[in-house]
């Protein structure tokens, strides 16, 4: 599915010579502040890929869920 993604990127670059230094693929909903935290992320950790992460809270505790993987 990635590379299906990238593929009209990839012709960018090869047709018209257009560079992209970060790609931000984004699912369903997602808040100002979450993309702002991924690029942060990603910039830190020189990072090719980021995965954006739900957090649940239950008690105090928090859960790490991933709703794309059923």
């Amino acid at each position: 599915m990635r590379n299906l993604a990238m593929e009209p990127l990839l012709e960018l670059e090869e047709r018209r010579g257009v560079q992209f230094k970060r790609v931000l693929w984004l699912k369903g909903f997602t808040c100002p502040n979450d993309i702002l935290e991924t690029i942060k992320i990603s910039l830190e950790n020189e990072a090719a890929m980021v995965c954006g992460m739900d957090w649940a809270e239950s008690s105090g505790l928090f859960y790490f869920s991933d709703r794309s993987v059923n």
